[in-house]
C-alpha cells in the first residue's frame, strides 16, 4: 500500500463521523481506536489504552458485542452483528488476526451504518449493491491500516524496550567507568600528597594499581567505541582472506604477559594453512577478547587450547577452549543482553566490563559468521568463531 492510500485511509478513519474502529490484543487490551471509539468509550489519555475492551466499558457498550467478541477469542473465526449507536444501524465486522502458530495475536473491529442483513463477512464483502460494494472496499482498506498500525505499533514497542535496554546499559558501563576512575584519582592523590613519606616500592606498587586502572578503562573505552560505531554504522570492514595462524600469533603476542603471569599453558594446533575472509584488525581483536576471557577465567597453571576444524567447505571454524571457570546457564543467556551485561572476577580476582564478548559478536555478525559459545560451571569454555573461507 503506497503512502498517499495509507495517508488518504487514516484520514477517513479519523474524521468520518460513521466509522468505528478498533483493534485489540488477545487479552482484550485496547491497542488502537480511532476517534468515533475513543468517545465513545471516554478514552481521554493514553493511560486509557491499557484497559480492557471486554472488561472495562460496561456502562459504555452493549453486552451483546462482548458477548461477539469473546465467540471471535473462542473460534478464531469473523462474525458480523449489528447494533445501535445514537439511533443509527450500525454493522460491525470483527476480524481476528492469527500468530503463525494459530493463535490470536490481535482483533480489528470495524463499524459503520449499514442497513442489510448479509450475516457473515464473505456475504458483506460479496454484495453487488453500490453502496455494499463502496463499504466493502473500504473495509478492506481499514483492514490493511490496522496491520500498518499493529506493526507500528510492535516496532515502537521494539524501539522503546531497545532504548531502555540501552539506558541501563550505559548505566551500568558509567558505573564501572567511576568505580575505575575513583581508584586512579586516589592512587594519584597518595602519590601527589604523600609522594617525600613513600618508600620507593610503595610507589611502584601504587603506580602499578594506577595502571591496571588506565589499562582497564582503555580498554572498557576502547571497545565501547568500537560496539557504537558498529551500532551507527559507521565502520566500513575491508573483508579479505587472512591467514588464520598470522592473525592468532599476533593475538597471542599482545597477551604474552598475562599468559605468563599466571603460568597459562596454550596449545596452539591450528593449522598453517587455513583462510578465513575477515577484517584483519577486527578478527585481531576477536581473537584478543576471546583469549583474555579464556586466561582471565583460568586457573593459575591452567591451559588454553586453540585449534580449527575445516571440515565445513564453506566455513572455517576456530575453537578456543579453556579448563577454568565456566558460566553457569543464567550468565550464559545473559550473555549478550546489553541491559544484563556483567563481568565475574577473574580466578587472581582481575576484573573486566563484560563488553568484550559484546564487542566479539557485533564483528562476527558484521562478517557474515557465527559464535557459539558452550560452557560448564567449573568445568571451562569453548569458544567456536565461524568465518566464511570463501
Amino acid at each position: 500500500m503506497s503512502r498517499n492510500s495509507i495517508s488518504l485511509i487514516q484520514n477517513i478513519f479519523e474524521t468520518s463521523t460513521d466509522i468505528f474502529a478498533q483493534i485489540i490484543n488477545h487479552d482484550g487490551v485496547i491497542v488502537y481506536a480511532n476517534k468515533n471509539f475513543k468517545e465513545r468509550l471516554k478514552l481521554n489519555s493514553t493511560e486509557d489504552y491499557s484497559k480492557n475492551y471486554l472488561n472495562d466499558f460496561h456502562d459504555s457498550i452493549n453486552p451483546i458485542e462482548i458477548k461477539k467478541i469473546k465467540v471471535v477469542l473462542q473460534t478464531q473465526k469473523a462474525i458480523t452483528f449489528e447494533t445501535v449507536i445514537k439511533n443509527q444501524n450500525y454493522k460491525f465486522i470483527v476480524s481476528p488476526h492469527l500468530t503463525s502458530g494459530k493463535e490470536i495475536e490481535f482483533i480489528t473491529i470495524i463499524g459503520f451504518v449499514f442497513n442489510t442483513t448479509e450475516n457473515s463477512v464473505v456475504e458483506l464483502k460479496s454484495s453487488n449493491t453500490s453502496i455494499n460494494k463502496q463499504n466493502s472496499d473500504l473495509l478492506e482498506l481499514i483492514e490493511k491500516l490496522s496491520l500498518q498500525n499493529i506493526e507500528l505499533t510492535k516496532t515502537n514497542n521494539l524501539l522503546s524496550e531497545e532504548l531502555t535496554n540501552k539506558d541501563k546499559f550505559f548505566s551500568i558501563l558509567s558505573h564501572d567507568l567511576r568505580g575505575q576512575m575513583g581508584n586512579m584519582i586516589n592512587s594519584s592523590d597518595l602519590i601527589v600528597e604523600s609522594f617525600d613519606q613513600l618508600e620507593i616500592a610503595d610507589v611502584k606498587n601504587i603506580v602499578g594499581i594506577l595502571n591496571k586502572s588506565i589499562r582497564k578503562n582503555y580498554s572498557l573505552l576502547d571497545n565501547l567505541l568500537i560496539w557504537t560505531s558498529f551500532e551507527r554504522g559507521k565502520i566500513n570492514l575491508n573483508l579479505e582472506f587472512i591467514k588464520i595462524t598470522d592473525v592468532m600469533k599476533n593475538s597471542l603476542e599482545n597477551l604474552s604477559d598475562a599468559i605468563s603471569k599466571k603460568n597459562i599453558t596454550i596449545v596452539n594446533s591450528l593449522s598453517n594453512d587455513i583462510f578465513a575472509r575477515c577484517d584483519l584488525k577486527y578478527m585481531e581483536l576477536v581473537f584478543n577478547n576471546v583469549l583474555s576471557n579464556a586466561i582471565k577465567y583460568s586457573y593459575s597453571g591452567g591451559k588454553v587450547e586453540i585449534s580449527n576444524n575445516t571440515s565445513n567447505n564453506k566455513l572455517t571454524e576456530i575453537i578456543i577452549t579453556d579448563s577454568g571457570t565456566g558460566m553457569d546457564k543464567e550468565t550464559l543467556n545473559n550473555l549478550f543482553k546489553i541491559d544484563k551485561i556483567h563481568s565475574n572476577f577473574g580466578t587472581e580476582k582481575e576484573t573486566g566490563s563484560g563488553m568484550g564478548l559484546l564487542v566479539v559478536k557485533k564483528i562476527i555478525d558484521e562478517i557474515g559468521g557465527k559464535l557459539k559459545i558452550t560452557t560448564e560451571h567449573h568445568q571451562g569454555t569453548t569458544v567456536q568463531i565461524y568465518c566464511k573461507n570463501r
